[in-house]
């Protein structure tokens, strides 16, 4: 869904949509996967706490994400209904830096 690319202040691409006229799949998507890569990227050197990736959520609170769906996030995660991501074997293209092709 190339919807999630935009960002609910409208400075998204690829079309620069803005609030409710990004589908709200969209607006979840958008914060999951920004959660998911803070939460691989504070793992990958041993930060296990939440506090710094919700912090980085909350930034985005408005500009890039839903005011609405952080809520709603944030809360999931402080009720302990959001595991952490599956870690990536070594190997990966992600993690070792190779190109997928």
């Amino acid at each position: 869904m190339r919807a999630h690319h935009e960002w609910y202040d409208g400075t998204g691409f690829p079309r620069g949509c803005a609030g409710t006229d990004i589908p709200v799949e969209a607006r979840i998507i958008t914060v999951c996967d920004a959660w998911s890569r803070l939460r691989s990227a504070a793992l990958a050197v041993g930060e296990p706490a939440l506090a710094g990736s919700c912090s980085q959520i909350l930034a985005g609170r408005g500009t890039r994400f839903d005011p609405a769906v952080v809520d709603v996030f944030l809360s999931l995660v402080d009720d302990g209904a959001v595991d952490e991501p599956a870690a990536l074997p070594p190997e990966h293209p992600v993690i070792s830096g190779r190109r997928i092709p």
